[in-house]
């Protein structure tokens, strides 16, 4: 990966999470800027401190029962808490979780419409592929996302049933141009074809057998 200088979104797929810590560490050593997704997974946003804090700033900024929340306020808020994080690794994270809320509601905002909100998003719902960093993740959390390049590695994962199978499906459907697997098992040796869409490497840890599918 590093050699090749690939361009386009780039994502390296695991299958479990320590190997994805391994893989992220091994970039950053090499100086490839990489964003490991599975920290926040399961993460609730009401957990995320900002959010928190900006929760906090609406709540005593409400001045009706009901609950209603200004456009001034709102804003207000939103910006004491952008000034508050400007050199925070959560800025991004936190200002694309209250601008997705913003595009989604009313005119009119409600407190108890801002709760149910929270109570529902994840981290991972906010995590995009990035031209500039390579992702890094387990297949699991692949699912919904598409990246130019792919790179999956299976270490001692054998298709023993039809759920695992299943999420190697989804990880080899996330490349949009080119897949490279890295694998110590051989149920990938039997697939031949040129009118394959992608072109794919396969590297065996064992009796290598590069396999290559070209793109149309």
């Amino acid at each position: 990966m590093v050699k090749q200088k690939l361009t386009g979104t780039i994502a390296v797929l695991t299958h479990t999470n320590e190997e994805s810590l391994l893989v992220q560490q091994a970039l950053w050593q090499q100086h490839v800027p990489a964003r490991l997704i599975l920290k926040e997974v399961g993460f609730s946003l009401r957990q995320l401190l900002k959010l928190k804090c900006f929760s906090h700033y609406l709540h005593t900024s409400i001045k009706k029962e009901v609950g209603f929340i200004s456009e001034v306020d709102w804003q207000a808020c939103k910006e004491r808490v952008k000034c508050e994080i400007a050199s925070s690794i959560n800025l991004n994270l936190v200002l694309q979780v209250i601008e997705v809320y913003e595009k989604g509601s009313s005119p009119r905002r409600y407190w108890s419409e801002w709760q149910a909100y929270l109570q529902e998003v994840k981290a991972e719902d906010f995590f995009f592929p990035e031209t500039s960093k390579v992702l890094v993740s387990t297949m699991h959390k692949a699912i919904g996302k598409e990246f130019d390049h792919v790179f999956l590695l299976l270490k001692e994962y054998k298709l023993t049933s039809e759920d695992r199978k299943r999420v190697v499906y989804v990880a080899i459907t996330r490349a949009r141009l080119s897949m490279r697997i890295h694998t110590d098992q051989f149920f990938f040796n039997q697939l031949r074809g040129p009118s394959l869409p992608l072109r794919m490497m396969l590297l065996s840890t064992r009796s290598p057998k590069p396999f290559s599918w070209n793109q149309a």
